[in-house]
């Protein structure tokens, strides 16, 4: 019977020892050369004959927790660093197919990963500065259309068609005219009357649109949260830019409405571009003159007109239900989100 003995320090294998190890050395199942080095000591026979009771195994399997060092038995011996490496089943061949020893080194890459790890993975890729989930991330620029978006004029402009066609001798109901809503008057007119008749009194009607417009702006008002929203913007650093298919005295008189000045905003109004919305080149100019790309903006309207002219360019459209478009064709013109005011657009803004 050898005299070698595994020993570990005294605390540490109280803590690991199995107990029912413990239960059996205490019941006398230590051998005679059972002896104390350094702490608690287990002799070489002993642990062989442990590894024969069978019901013992699932205990035994903690034993690889600790530093077993296969020395003589000496007592004082001090306890050296724990060595993780070595293994005492080189040198005890019966348990050696029992236990074998466990990988030594950094976890492998085919390791299940943890809940945590889990967890930060899709943290990162649903973060707002992941590039390929920009779905939710702040824009720098926001395209804003005017009429509708930020004045209450949806019905005014009715109002004001509705009078121009009248007396050029057409006569048109209000739901096909709020449906064309939104269009530039280039395309509004030839939308609702037709080709032939744009042709003969397109201009025309364009000129007596705008005085009868401008005769009905004392009924006009802000849309509700319209200032705070533009207020909102610069406190999140998001530069607003006005793009509206309207001529530059209505522009002005809009503006006027909300209480600001035009030097205060990025403005690209109807002599900025060639054909008006759907057409992008509103949307288009804006990027150009802003600085940014496609994905750095996004674009805010009332109509589905607004929608097709932002998804022409690449640029997302988020519609508002403040003026002449319903959810339903927000939707179909290409929007992302729907919002049922400017406010719970800010808040979501906030959000991003």
């Amino acid at each position: 019977m050898s005299d070698h003995v595994f020993d570990a320090p005294a605390s540490t294998m109280a803590s690991r020892r199995p107990a029912a190890v413990i239960q059996a050395a205490k019941e006398g199942a230590q051998p005679p050369d059972f002896e104390v080095v350094g702490g608690k000591g287990i002799s070489a026979s002993w642990v062989e004959d442990a590894c024969a009771w069978r019901p013992a195994w699932p205990a035994l399997l903690l034993w690889h927790r600790v530093d077993l060092r296969w020395r003589p038995a000496r007592r004082g011996r001090r306890w050296s660093r724990p060595n993780w490496s070595r293994w005492p089943s080189r040198r005890l061949p019966g348990i050696a197919t029992r236990f074998p020893p466990r990988r030594v080194g950094p976890r492998s890459r085919d390791v299940a990963p943890s809940p945590w790890g889990i967890w930060t993975s899709l943290t990162q890729v649903f973060s707002p500065s992941n590039q390929f989930y920009d779905q939710r991330v702040r824009p720098q620029v926001l395209l804003l259309d005017i009429d509708g978006t930020l004045v209450d004029n949806t019905a005014q402009h009715i109002a004001a068609w509705r009078e121009v066609f009248s007396r050029l001798g057409l006569s048109v109901d209000d739901e096909s005219l709020r449906r064309q809503i939104g269009k530039g008057g280039d395309l509004f007119v030839k939308a609702v009357a037709g080709e032939d008749w744009d042709r003969r009194h397109g201009d025309e009607a364009g000129e007596r649109h705008g005085a009868a417009y401008k005769r009905r702006l004392g009924e006009v008002r802000p849309v509700l949260g319209a200032n705070e929203l533009l207020a909102g913007l610069e406190r999140l650093q998001v530069r607003p830019v006005l793009a509206s298919s309207s001529k530059p005295d209505e522009v002005e008189a809009n503006l006027k409405i909300l209480g600001k000045q035009p030097e205060d905003f990025l403005i690209i109004d109807r002599d900025d571009i060639q054909t008006s919305k759907p057409a992008p080149d509103v949307f288009g100019v804006g990027l150009k003159r802003s600085g940014v790309g496609p994905q750095q903006a996004a674009a805010v309207g009332d109509t589905r007109w607004d929608g097709e002219a932002a998804n022409k360019i690449g640029v997302r459209f988020w519609g508002v239900l403040t003026g002449a478009g319903t959810e339903a064709e927000l939707r179909a013109g290409g929007a992302e989100e729907t919002f049922p005011g400017l406010p719970d657009l800010l808040e979501f803004l906030r959000r991003t």
